[in-house]
């Protein structure tokens, strides 16, 4: 159980208050989300980045003016600015101390995350014949942990503890994931996600349809249906039934009721919300 940050403070000041002139440490919190460098000043090397509400260890500040603080980081030495960091306490109660001559520290390398531009299916291995056993919502990031191939067809994700496989094309990449570890589909098959309930119902279709990003169609136009094409159905746009959402090559897609033959009971499929106001597409 974690004591408030407040009390660790009180023990702190009390135990490491030692003869006149000896260093004295206080416990803060980040108040935001916070870098911590090699030393006191945005020159040096970025080690960490620490989210908010996470409890630091104070051992100095870098001048008088307290613009950088030391603080202790997994057992080396690390610098936080100041006005990234609350406590009750003063912090000019820290001793001044010349930071160490700059080192080569290997950067601190955020997680390569993969960003959904629209509703994108996470499958359990890394082909579209797989079960789809989750989704990521149209803005949603998720860090990536491994890609299927040299080519990158597939991506391994992480859902908060669970895995899953989403297609490379269905979403943006923030950095580059050609040093990301090759995963074998035998690795992944050893993680566990709950699969989604299957509403049992499909349409088929008679000619080409559209598909669009959503339930109308001033939404861009995603792909085609083509004649004797069928996909199961995964919810709908209001009570009416106007358009429905389907399952489309990975992705999601909606396409207009009346352009297709309904299989099942659209009326128990759940009314999907969303923001009717589509993205402009640019000319």
């Amino acid at each position: 159980m974690k004591m408030p940050w407040k009390t660790i403070t009180t023990m702190l000041l009390f135990s490491t208050t030692m003869v006149a002139g000896a260093q004295v440490s206080i416990a803060a919190q980040t108040q935001r989300a916070a870098n911590v460098r090699s030393g006191p000043g945005m020159e040096y090397t970025l080690l960490e980045q620490l989210e908010a509400g996470r409890e630091v260890l104070l051992t100095g500040r870098s001048t008088s003016n307290t613009a950088w603080l030391r603080m202790e980081l997994q057992g080396r030495e690390g610098w936080i600015i100041r006005y990234s960091l609350e406590s009750d306490e003063d912090f000019t109660q820290l001793r001044v101390v010349n930071p160490r001559r700059p080192v080569r520290v290997p950067a601190y390398r955020p997680p390569v995350q993969a960003r959904a531009s629209r509703t994108v299916n996470v499958r359990s291995g890394p082909t579209t014949s797989a079960e789809v056993v989750s989704q990521l919502e149209d803005g949603e990031r998720v860090p990536v942990i491994g890609r299927s191939d040299e080519r990158t067809s597939w991506l391994w994700v992480d859902l908060d503890g669970e895995k899953g496989w989403v297609a490379y094309f269905t979403v943006a990449v923030d950095d580059e994931v050609v040093d990301l570890p090759l995963v074998s589909n035998s690795t992944a098959e050893e993680t566990k996600i709950i699969p989604r309930a299957d509403t049992g119902v499909t349409a088929y279709v008679f000619r080409t349809v559209n598909v669009r990003s959503g339930p109308s169609i001033e939404f861009e136009r995603i792909g085609q249906l083509e004649s004797g094409d069928t996909v199961a159905v995964t919810g709908r746009s209001d009570t009416g039934n106007n358009w429905l959402q389907i399952e489309f090559e990975d992705m999601v897609g909606w396409v207009a009721y009346f352009t297709v033959s309904v299989s099942g009971n659209p009326d128990a499929l759940p009314v999907i919300e969303m923001d009717l106001d589509p993205t402009p597409i640019p000319a």
